[in-house]
């Protein structure tokens, strides 16, 4: 059993419940000069349960959860196994910033000079990241006895009497998307601030949607919410962390997901909690409790999953799953195999919409269940190029082991090994980091891969006009893909630049795979070794394989890779990762794509999707090409001589096209 664990259990056998209020310095009106956004912290979390078995640190998420002792005589919390657990001193544990301990203390001057009784208390994520030693500056602000906007009034006179307008945003409550309650957001002294007050929820028996949604008890609304350790509150009146439901500083030392009430209850009260269940499990690296896998593997729940929760918000999940801070892409995608839930997430709403759009009848229901069915099992088939995709992340980012990712154990060891001795693999690594050091180019290659599977799957023609029906004035939409019409229809809210993107790494990844092909077709023939010069394509092929990748070319460099490669099994063992990047056809492939890596690096080819022609197209027609196509032919040709000759000048340039326009004269 685990330190904090033995740590939890003296809590409950020996504290009692003790709530320590702490004077709150009143502020000189904010005149105080502020700390910076990054300041030190001042502790890390859980501090207490650690340091009173005598632990050094409690390993939590790879991250130290390192204690301070109490003042002599003070008890630490008070436990009650049936009962919600407080800890007291929750300023002190949370580790509070400088800034943050403003904010607060400006909140309570707020609370007792208006007389308004508010207790306040920040719950779920912040509280939950704090005590794991997770910088976040993300606070939601739940309160007893008015609402967001009530609040956010009396924030908002208080600092005009100093001058200081406070902008006040309101997210509407949408009970048909499962968003129940309103939501006032605000930026005070730099942080973002959500303000709500706490719920209680009723249902009929006839829908998930609730008759009512009223003021709660800090218990209420901790059962409502989507996970227990999403249900924690930092009181601001008695400086206590409280735990309503009495499991969640369990679970977290347990590195458990679970949901405050009965699994199925929370999921299809908000369908969208299953993927959100999904993304903190795999972030943590924590287990979902069976029940809870259970709940999420119903076919009711996953059915709501798709119809009931809107096209935008699944997509806003998935984008976290694989670009928010902590994302653990791979852990997402392996659960969402495992539990099978691609129709739902990425099928509902895109074959319905291609039949509506097409004109096919509408009686065809079995035969579109029937292609959604065969469309899910290629989407969980990329799960394999997803295993490979993060093996190779893992050596070429140099990630460390952790002891938990068997694939980054490997990769450690294969580095430790080689120790910068193949360059052309530390230059394959360069531009991986690249993409994945870009968040919105990480997010685009890891949703290129997921739908790599179906990016030459058609989409079924547009039929006849049904009898009777009138002409639509719009277009039928024509998409290239049924990777396209996810992206359209079953993500949709994508942005143009994003789908866009995807579709041309789907359509001119091959284009750089080529270049690594010529490299190990040319090695078979020679015999010669890789990484030998002489088995490279010209200057002039990789750079125009880059400009038809453009931008992007990097992901397209690694997506023609892991696509090609022989999928790895879900969540492989370190011995399967091994026995996999050593063998001849795998580390050979991979060694090809170095290669090419390596001579862009070398070459300077990096830009050349961006290469400006030396000479324009008003200069061109100026040394005598015809106006128009000619032009076009003769930038490219342009092109293709500069590539060429990547040391020439513009002077050397107009006598080579001089040249040329004599040569197509004769």
């Amino acid at each position: 059993m685990g330190t904090g664990a033995l740590a939890l259990m003296w809590l409950t056998a020996h504290a009692h419940m003790l709530a320590l209020p702490r004077a709150a310095p009143a502020l000189a009106r904010h005149g105080r000069a502020l700390a910076p956004a990054g300041a030190a912290r001042m502790g890390m979390g859980f501090e207490g349960v650690s340091s009173l078995m005598g632990a050094q640190a409690v390993s939590t998420m790879g991250m130290a959860l390192r204690g301070k002792p109490h003042a002599e005589g003070a008890p630490a919390a008070c436990v009650d196994t049936y009962s919600p657990r407080i800890l007291a001193n929750g300023g002190e544990r949370l580790g509070l910033s400088p800034r943050e301990r403003e904010v607060f203390d400006f909140l309570r001057e707020v609370v007792r000079e208006s007389g308004c009784g508010t207790v306040m208390r920040v719950a779920g994520g912040w509280v939950r990241d704090k005590l794991l030693g997770l910088e976040t500056d993300d606070i939601d602000l739940a309160l007893d006895n008015m609402t967001g906007l009530c609040f956010a009034r009396l924030l908002s006179e208080s600092l005009e009497q100093t001058g200081e307008p406070l902008r006040i945003g309101v997210i509407q409550a949408n009970p048909e998307q499962s968003k129940h309650l309103e939501t006032v957001a605000i930026s005070i002294m730099g942080l973002s601030v959500d303000l709500v007050n706490l719920r209680s929820e009723e249902y009929s028996s006839e829908s998930r949607i609730p008759s009512e949604v009223s003021f709660g008890s800090p218990l209420s609304d901790a059962q409502r919410r989507d996970l227990t350790i999403n249900s924690l509150f930092y009181n601001l009146r008695t400086d206590c962390i409280e735990d309503m439901t009495g499991r969640a500083l369990a679970d977290l030392e347990a590195r458990m997901i679970d949901t405050p009430l009965a699994p199925k209850e929370t999921l299809l009260d908000d369908p969208l909690r299953v993927l959100r269940a999904i993304r903190f499990a795999a972030r943590f690296d924590y287990s979902v409790a069976p029940a809870l896998r259970e709940a999420m593997s119903d076919t009711g729940v996953q059915a709501q999953l798709a119809t009931k929760i809107s096209r935008e918000r699944v997509l806003r999940e998935v984008c976290s799953m694989v670009g928010a801070a902590g994302a653990a892409p791979v852990r997402a995608f392996r659960l969402l195999h495992e539990l099978r839930l691609h129709e739902a997430v990425f099928l509902a709403d895109s074959l319905s919409s291609a039949d509506a759009s097409s004109g096919v009848a509408r009686d065809g229901a079995a035969e579109r269940a029937a292609r959604a069915h065969e469309a899910a099992r290629r989407l969980r088939s990329a799960t394999g190029s997803l295993e490979v995709l993060h093996a190779l992340l893992c050596e070429g980012q140099g990630l460390v082991a952790d002891g938990r990712d068997p694939a980054a154990e490997v990769a450690a060891q294969r580095r430790a090994a080689l120790a910068g001795q193949n360059a052309a693999m530390d230059s394959l690594g360069k531009q991986m980091r690249e993409v994945h050091e870009d968040k919105g180019e990480r997010r685009r290659l890891w949703l290129a891969t997921v739908l790599a599977p179906l990016r030459d799957a058609p989409v079924a023609a547009p039929g006849a006009q049904p009898a009777g029906v009138k002409r639509r004035k719009a277009p039928v939409p024509k998409f290239k893909s049924l990777a396209e019409l996810i992206m359209r229809h079953g993500l949709k809210g994508m942005t143009a630049h994003d789908v866009t993107a995807i579709l041309k790494m789907h359509a001119h990844s091959s284009d750089m795979g080529s270049l690594a092909e010529t490299v190990t077709q040319r090695a078979t023939e020679t015999g010669l070794p890789l990484g030998n010069p002489a088995l490279l394509p010209s200057r002039r092929e990789m750079g125009l394989a880059i400009r038809s990748a453009g931008q992007h070319w990097r992901a397209c460099l690694q997506l023609d890779l892991v696509t090609r490669l022989a999928p790895l099994g879900p969540k492989p063992m370190a011995d399967e990762v091994r026995m996999w990047r050593d063998h001849e056809v795998t580390a050979s492939l991979i060694a090809a794509y170095a290669t090419v890596a390596h001579a862009i690096v070398e070459q300077g080819l990096e830009d050349a999707w961006n290469m400006t022609p030396l000479i324009n197209g008003n200069e061109l027609m100026h040394l005598g090409v015809p106006k128009g196509r000619a032009v076009g032919l003769a930038t490219s040709a342009l092109i293709e001589w500069q590539l060429d000759h990547p040391a020439a000048t513009r002077e050397e340039a107009v006598r080579w096209m001089r040249a040329r326009i004599e040569d197509e004269r004769e």
